[in-house]
């Protein structure tokens, strides 16, 4: 969530400075409407950050406004992604989620490399993080030394699977459950969050 255009410039000569293997998440627009990235900034995003990144994951309506392409179909997210890796990163992720059906496909690409993933669709309002826990999730496997289709494959999972355990807490969107597979905690069928301090970590 960078905000402006001074920020976006801050992380490029970092990035330059030391030499990070960058994946991006371009957020622009809060799940409750509000726009977190200002209009100088996108472009600032789009011609200065996505050239310095080893892989960016846009949802639709973000990748339509990086490429240009209105995304309503499977087709229109393959040409977007074509634009979008003409910009200069070297791998693209576009989330289909905000496309309809009860299959969400999600796109991975490269100059050499075209490959869809297909979830199914979990209805919950409790999905609150989900973009920006996915790109953690990547960033995390390429750590460990995966390779970015590997690194992408194993966080998607990840996300299916805390999405599926989202939690039921408060008002309006809820969190999903990036902490499902820790010892001890669980969702109960109440769909409540408790921990078993008996377990352990």
């Amino acid at each position: 969530m960078l905000g402006n255009t001074e920020i976006v410039e801050v992380v490029c000569s970092k990035v330059d400075e030391y030499g990070l293997k960058l994946v991006v998440d371009p957020v622009m627009i809060s799940k409750s409407g509000a726009r977190l990235l200002s209009e100088d900034a996108v472009k600032t995003l789009g011609d200065r950050l996505l050239p310095r990144a080893l892989l960016i994951t846009p949802n639709i309506p973000e990748a339509s406004v990086l490429s240009g392409v209105a995304i309503r179909s499977w087709e229109d997210m393959e040409e977007a992604a074509d634009i979008l890796l003409s910009s200069g990163c070297s791998y693209v992720v576009i989330k289909g989620g905000h496309l309809d059906g009860e299959t969400v496909r999600d796109l991975f690409c490269s100059t050499s490399t075209r490959r869809w993933f297909e979830y199914r669709r979990v209805h919950t309002k409790n999905n609150h993080g989900a973009g920006c826990t996915l790109s953690s999730a990547v960033a995390a496997e390429l750590a460990k030394g995966r390779p970015p289709l590997v690194a992408y494959a194993k966080a998607r999972r990840f996300l299916q699977r805390a999405l599926e355990r989202s939690l039921n807490i408060g008002r309006g969107h809820g969190p999903l459950n990036p902490m499902y597979n820790l010892p001890g905690f669980r969702v109960n069928n109440e769909r409540s969050y408790t921990r078993d301090w008996s377990a352990g970590y």
